[in-house]
């Protein structure tokens, strides 16, 4: 059981009704933390909004991994309206990362016929399946398509490369044939010139194999065919391969069926690996779930490319909006998408012996059945859980647990029997470093994170 007397952050889905007092401190500058501070009132205080992942994600190395905890006397980087940092130039383009927030609303939304809602959530479902089978098998197809074509290919080369070499082996014996003939005609005492010396054409190395990952849709903002770049890991996995090796093609793959990933397209050597996943904690092997300790005993993951808030949401005046004990969500009905880990409730006890499970194949049916009544709490990454309650206009209406969310981090993943598993980790995790250290890997996440925090703010 946990209960706790932190300093709690604020909610990353909460945006402010109103703030009108005026504010004792101003962006663009240095602040020292006095008593009775948290990053919730800091941020309201500054920005007039309490996403209080404005500061947070840049300060992360003096706040540490629980946002809900600032020291007395830390000094905290407020950033600038353009996203810089106090002492920096704005050329620089650094930004504070930013998750999201939510706003605390009428909560008399009555909740639909439960059966009428399983009902529809049901079609739903059986759509939804279908369309991603239709999908996954659409991707082997072309896999299949192009390793023929690969083998046309070579197929033809060898027949052009034998008929070279058979042409090759008749100018030989001709050649042969005329020089015998030409010496027949000479006397013993002329000399034989030599022979001039045969031109050796040095061989090209071939071009590198092109390195295949899949990811799908569903998942913002980190990835989606109709994000900027594809999405905020999609630009970090490319942009880490570009600068590993220039001359490594890496191509993404779209595959909507997110658990077909691990299941059928990974273990089949289909593509050389996946992103962006959660990486259970192994060491934890015995608190597992079974989906977890396969991701433990089949798969590689790569260093970690981001770090997210892993957190709990329920409707406006739920009891379980504002719980400080894990065991206070056993036996109530708890979604989970398709896919995602489930580490992080393994480890807090709430499993399917203690609550019920609902997994659909999509972010959103996980709210429908929230705002329907149809289950009492949804279980998600923030920064996706923010996006997807703006799309679907119930950011008021639903809001997150601030006292029980866990930060995690984000991987690319690969089968540890693929030929090129270590060719593919060590390619990633070079380009990572590379990224880290000339400080490209935060221009990317600050330019990604300022459309996030934009239309909140505005």
């Amino acid at each position: 059981m946990r209960k706790t007397t932190i300093l709690m952050g604020a909610s990353l889905l909460a945006i402010a009704a109103a703030a009108q007092t005026a504010q004792a401190q101003q962006a663009c500058e240095i602040y020292q933390v006095a008593p009775g501070d948290n990053l919730l009132k800091l941020t309201q205080k500054v920005y007039g909004h309490i996403d209080f992942n404005v500061i947070y994600s840049a300060n992360a190395a003096v706040i540490g991994h629980n946002p809900n905890i600032i020291k007395t006397g830390s000094k905290l980087l407020l950033p600038c309206a353009d996203g810089s940092l106090p002492g920096t130039t704005a050329a620089e383009e650094k930004a504070p990362a930013v998750t999201t927030q939510a706003v605390v609303v009428n909560d008399t939304a009555e909740a639909a016929d439960a059966a009428a809602v399983a009902q529809a959530l049901a079609a739903a479902e059986a759509s939804v399946e279908a369309q991603t089978a239709l999908e996954t098998q659409a991707a082997l197809e072309a896999q299949a398509l192009r390793d023929a074509e690969a083998a046309a290919q070579a197929e033809a080369a060898a027949q052009a490369e034998a008929a070279a070499q058979a042409e090759a082996a008749a100018q030989a014996e001709a050649a042969a044939q005329a020089e015998a003939a030409a010496q027949a005609k000479v006397t013993a005492e002329a000399e034989i010139a030599p022979e001039a010396p045969v031109a050796v054409t040095p061989l090209v190395p071939a071009d590198p194999e092109p390195m295949v990952l899949i990811t799908g849709n569903d998942f913002p903002p980190f990835t989606g065919e109709n994000l900027p770049g594809r999405g905020l890991f999609t630009q970090l996995i490319e942009t880490a391969a570009l600068r590993a090796d220039p001359d490594t093609e890496v191509s993404v793959t779209f595959v909507n069926d997110w658990e077909s990933h691990l299941e059928t397209l990974l273990p089949a050597m289909a593509f050389e690996g996946s992103f962006p996943w959660l990486k259970p904690d192994c060491e934890e092997y015995q608190l597992l779930s079974g989906g977890d300790r396969f991701r433990c005993d089949t798969y590689r993951f790569s260093d970690p490319f981001f770090e997210v808030v892993d957190g709990f949401f329920a409707t406006s005046g739920s009891p379980f909006v504002a719980t400080f004990d894990y065991d206070d969500l056993k036996g109530s009905r708890i979604c989970r998408p398709e896919g995602y880990s489930m580490a992080h409730l393994d480890t807090a006890g709430l499993t399917s012996e203690t609550v019920n499970f609902y997994r659909p194949v999509q972010v959103a049916e996980c709210f429908t059945a929230l705002a329907a009544g149809a289950v009492d709490v949804v279980a998600l990454d923030t920064l996706v859980a923010s996006d997807t309650l703006a799309t679907m206009g119930l950011a008021g209406q639903i809001l997150e647990n601030p006292n029980l969310g866990e930060v995690k981090t984000l991987h690319a993943i690969v089968h540890k029997d693929h030929p090129r598993a270590e060719e593919t980790l060590g390619l990633l995790n070079s380009g990572l470093k590379e990224m880290s250290a000339s400080g490209e890997w935060y221009a990317i996440i600050s330019k990604a994170l300022q459309r996030e925090i934009r239309p909140l703010t505005n």
